[in-house]
């Protein structure tokens, strides 16, 4: 006992501090899954929010310092959301909480790198367990429950079938193959989890064998999930780190077979300027001088190949594919499901209606439609803008893996609902605000808002020293 107190009393203040930030990341980055599971206020997600919001109004007293530009479109979009769906003290101390967090992170007071660091060891952590659920289901007989079916809130209960026997889907149909999850409510929450650090492993800057071993465990639970849009995101990204990223310290070498050699392709188009308003270049891509190695294209053949003999041998993986590319007796499959309901409704609206919306949660027969379509028929050109700002700011600015990240966010937002969302939207931008922090874009004017208008940082200051 003596020992742990000296050691406790040991601790620096910067350690407790490194401590409290990891602890919060960590909080933070399981949001998206505590949304579902009743909590002391709301929610299990609004309940961690509130109890980490202390401690981050501690952190700015301490950094005194908000930057906010970026997201005050963002801001306008929540409160404007809050105020459409019918105000109440609830609604809005969520909406407030969300664009409070996201502000903390943007102002570099909450710890992104344990938070990006977190994101990957779940990830890997949920694809290692869903392996575990195939396994004693084909193999022990029974499915492995990893989701509380009883911390469900009211509004969850259509996922109880689908989290007790990964055969019956939310509909209450039962579905021809197993569709484990690990300890996400759904496939579809699992890859929007799980892809972004299959992304960012594969194409950011000194790629190891570590870093492909993690991306290649997560993309496998991706795939085991059978999530369609999942398998095919993963397949897009590593083609995309076949073809342009894979080799780059081999430069320009032919790949040689004794007397043979497979030299590569050198781009000498694919430059697109794209807009330009005043000096500010908008949308510029340039992949003119690119060279193409040899061993990317061996890989990428390699690659679809593989995809085919997945595709035409393991019935998973074709079903899989097919619930997104073929259409059913019903006239659906998952990309109709999710954009033809939404484009009837927004085809529907008229006059004002498409300035400021219906503010009317169902869109037609599907509770699937997309992220575009829905703030657009929800709350008309006035939420839509705003809500793409940053999303499409991001693609603007970013480099490398975080600008495929955008673009990977600002694509889905056609196919998925929860781009939108509160607890995703928070996780998405603090992945893209990563981004930001590393290329210097995150407050481009470096406009801040100091905390303390009467000189109470400099009385600090003196303290201190």
């Amino acid at each position: 006992m003596n020992t742990l107190s000296v050691k406790l009393k040991q601790l620096k203040k910067d350690d407790v501090i490194s401590i409290a930030d990891a602890i919060v990341a960590f909080l933070l980055v399981i949001c998206p899954i505590l949304q579902h599971y009743v909590g002391l206020i709301v929610d299990a997600r609004a309940t961690v929010m509130l109890l980490v919001t202390p401690y981050l109004i501690y952190r700015f007293w301490i950094k005194n310092e908000i930057n906010y530009l970026l997201l005050l479109p963002l801001i306008f979009y929540c409160l404007y959301k809050a105020f459409a769906d019918g105000f109440n003290i609830l609604s809005l101390g969520r909406e407030g909480m969300t664009c409070f967090i996201i502000i903390a992170v943007a102002s570099g007071i909450i710890d992104i790198k344990s938070f990006m660091r977190f994101i990957t060891i779940i990830a890997v952590v949920a694809s290692c367990l869903i392996f575990i659920q195939y396994f004693c289901y084909y193999v022990l007989g029974f499915h492995l429950q990893l989701v509380p079916t009883s911390l469900f809130l009211e509004s969850s209960d259509q996922w109880i079938g689908m989290a007790q026997t990964g055969k019956i889907s939310i509909f209450g149909n039962k579905m021809r193959f197993y569709r484990p999850s690990s300890f996400f409510l759904e496939p579809s929450h699992m890859t929007l989890f799980c892809v972004p650090p299959v992304l960012l492993n594969l194409i950011s800057p000194g790629f190891t064998l570590r870093k492909g071993i993690i991306a290649a465990i997560i993309t496998l639970g991706v795939v085991a999930s059978t999530s369609g849009m999942g398998i095919g995101l993963c397949a897009g990204i590593w083609m995309l780190f076949f073809a342009f990223y894979f080799g780059e310290d081999m430069g320009e070498k032919p790949l040689t077979f004794g007397k043979i050699k497979i030299n590569g392709i050198k781009l000498k188009a694919f430059e697109f300027k794209g807009i330009k308003i005043g000096n500010h270049q908008l949308f510029k891509f340039n992949f003119k001088g690119h060279f193409i190695r040899p061993v990317n294209m061996i890989f990428v053949v390699l690659l679809l190949i593989a995809f085919i003999l997945a595709y035409i041998f393991i019935d998973v993986v074709r079903d899989s594919v097919n619930r997104v590319i073929l259409v059913s007796d019903k006239g659906y499959n998952a990309i109709i499901g999710r954009t033809n309901s939404g484009i009837k409704a927004i085809k529907d609206l008229h006059g004002l209606e498409i300035l400021f919306g219906k503010h009317i949660s169902e869109i037609g027969d599907t509770g699937y439609t997309a992220a575009f379509f829905k703030t657009f028929y929800k709350y008309g050109l006035v939420g839509l803008i705003p809500s793409y700002f940053f999303y499409v700011y991001s693609v603007i600015k970013l480099k490398r893996q975080y600008f495929w990240m955008a673009v990977l966010v600002f694509g889905i937002s056609f196919f998925s609902v929860h781009t939108h969302m509160l607890s995703y939207m928070m996780f998405l931008c603090f992945i893209l605000f990563a981004g930001h922090f590393e290329n210097g874009t995150a407050n481009p004017k470096q406009l801040s808002l100091s905390i303390h208008p009467f000189g109470l940082k400099k009385k600090i200051e003196t303290e201190n020293n």
